[in-house]
């Protein structure tokens, strides 16, 4: 007798003996099957199940119209799953803060003066997190059917001013100094070079492998942003990816062969700096802003510039190359005049 087997459906003995049938699928309600499997019962119950809704997170200990209600929403709609990973860690992380103090909140009762109120309690930076987390839930919640609310209190509410530190631009003295510590052939020198040459994000950097380059175009769309890069590989990039044996899919892996996870990797990179030698400020997002200042003592725009670090405004561009030798960049316009 040829045994039937269909999807999602898992079999096992229970405590009394008696073989039992269960659609199990993740994101899915659980449904024992009755009848015997193959039966116009079963495969009745078996239907009903592939046709049930997923299950919203949080949805048994939320009540409608609540905070609890929109975040259970938000947090499997579109407009958050398009966020870049890390975006979402961060919203959910404040998200859930707020939550647990304010879950049975209605969402149509939350006026500009609490939120002014919450944002006040914190420092500028979390402030403005706080405040583009909530403008986030409330665009999705005026937008459902019904919707929760029907306006955003977060709007004409002022962002806090944040005074941050500029990241440090690596000088040519400390890229040599890592340049001679890590010679070409090792995995410190090729993550190093994959910084320097292409200017991307550290979470770009780990995803990249031999499968996104192409005629000797590197091509990546970054995490962050979305935006498409088209690098052309410049020669000691080339020659550091050649000289570094790896069977791996990524170019950089850890100890155990296996890719770096972000923070994994930021760790292993604070490591190579310091058996380089080199201040702890410089960093690996330094390295971005020293692609940035090169391209400009070359004599690159900001559009070139722009083309390969995948930035989208020139403002933050210029923020980049403010550390640029003006005499290299002054020598250059005159080579050129």
């Amino acid at each position: 007798m040829t045994r039937i087997r269909l999807k999602y459906v898992h079999e096992f003995i229970d405590s009394r003996g008696k073989p039992r049938c269960v659609f199990r699928r993740a994101g899915f309600p659980s449904v024992t099957l009755r009848g015997l499997p193959g039966s116009k019962e079963f495969m009745a119950a078996y239907q009903q199940a592939l046709g049930a809704g997923r299950i919203e997170i949080g949805a048994s200990r939320t009540l409608p119209g609540t905070l609890n209600a929109a975040l259970a929403g938000y947090y499997t709609s579109l407009a958050f799953r398009e966020l870049a990973l890390g975006t979402q860690k961060l919203r959910r992380r404040i998200l859930e803060r707020l939550r647990v103090a304010n879950g049975d909140r209605p969402m149509s009762g939350l006026r500009k003066e609490t939120v002014i109120d919450w944002m006040n309690k914190r420092t500028p930076s979390s402030a403005r997190q706080l405040a583009n987390a909530l403008r986030g839930l409330f665009k999705f919640a005026m937008n459902t059917d019904p919707p929760f609310c029907k306006e955003d209190p977060t709007r004409g509410i002022p962002m806090p001013r944040v005074r941050t530190t500029e990241r440090h631009t690596w000088t040519e003295e400390e890229i040599a100094r890592c340049e001679a510590r890590h010679p070409v052939g090792t995995m410190a020198r090729l993550a190093f070079d994959l910084f320097l040459y292409t200017g991307q994000r550290r979470g770009d950097v780990i995803r990249m492998g031999r499968q996104y380059i192409q005629n000797g175009v590197l091509t990546i769309t970054q995490q962050k942003t979305k935006t498409r890069v088209e690098i052309p590989l410049h020669p000691k990039l080339q020659a550091s990816i050649d000289a570094t044996p790896n069977v791996n899919m990524t170019f950089v892996i850890n100890a155990f062969g296996k890719p770096f996870t972000n923070g994994g990797f930021g760790k292993r990179m604070r490591k190579w700096c310091d058996e380089a030698g080199v201040p702890v400020e410089c960093s690996a997002h330094g390295l971005r802003r020293a692609i940035c200042r090169r391209l400009v003592e070359a004599g690159a725009n900001a559009f070139d510039i722009m083309s390969i670090t995948g930035h989208r405004d020139l403002k933050e561009v210029e923020r980049y190359c403010r550390d640029f030798s003006r005499l290299q960049r002054a020598r250059t316009a005159i080579e050129r005049m």
